[in-house]
């Protein structure tokens, strides 16, 4: 009887992400959460996919998976650099996922 509550309360962490927090996240996975800032606008996307976002956006990748993020700005903006997350300047972004990450994406107005 003992390992059996003891294997439901594994199944039960496990189901819940074995984590606290508002978002649980998968076993073994990590989130990387992208935020937008600047005064232009444009889009966030990953490989393998999960993040598609103009604003702000996350999502839950395997530990041990390298994400790249692509950022895209609109017909009136440029895109200004990456920062956080161990990304810097204005290629893709590369997230070995052995930790959660915090990115942000910087658009900028086109002035003509």
């Amino acid at each position: 009887m003992a390992r059996r509550r003891g294997f439901v309360v594994v199944l039960l962490l496990a189901a819940c992400g074995g984590r606290s927090g508002d978002s649980p996240q998968s076993p073994g996975s990590f989130r990387v959460a992208v935020s937008r800032n600047g005064n232009g606008s444009g889009t966030v996307t990953s490989a393998p996919a999960g993040i598609a976002c103009g604003s702000s956006c996350e999502a839950d990748f395997a530990e041990g998976t390298t994400v790249t993020l692509s950022a895209t700005p609109d017909a009136v903006s440029g895109f200004a650099g990456w920062s956080g997350g161990g990304c810097s300047g204005t290629g893709t972004c590369t997230v070995a996922m052995t930790a959660a990450a915090s990115v942000s994406a910087a658009f900028s107005l086109n002035t003509y």
